[in-house]
Parts: structure tokens; sequence; C-alpha cells
């Protein structure tokens, strides 16, 4: 989904983001993003960086962060 005005974006992600819709999520983020756990300090570059977060969100047991 490509998202025309800020309030289409925030849905957008908000949606992608609270049903694990991953794929949607992916869309949404620019290849050059950065994304901060503001908890750990621990900063991922680049969308590649955000799918390996957005996996080990998914993946870890007792979930590290929470991905939803």
């Amino acid at each position: 989904m490509i998202a025309s005005s800020d309030a289409d974006l925030v849905q957008a992600f908000t949606a992608a983001f609270t049903t694990d819709d991953v794929e949607s999520f992916y869309e949404l983020i620019d290849p050059d993003a950065e994304w901060t756990i503001m908890g750990t300090g621990e900063t991922f570059r680049s969308l590649e960086k955000i799918k390996q977060l957005a996996t080990l969100c998914r993946d870890t047991g007792p979930r590290r962060w929470s991905w939803h």
C-alpha cells in the first residue's frame, strides 16, 4: 500500500504493526530507515536490519521486544 497522506500512513502502519502483517509493514519502511529500541539504545539501520529485528521479535520465546 502506498500512503497518500500522513493519516493514511498512520493507519497503514497501525494495521500492519498490530496484526503481524509484516509484508505490508516492510512496504511502508524506507530502505534507508533506522529503527531504535528506546529501552536498549540498539539501532537497526536499513530495511534488511529492520527485517532481522522483526524476525527476532517474532521468533523469540519470551519476547525481548513486543512486536504488538
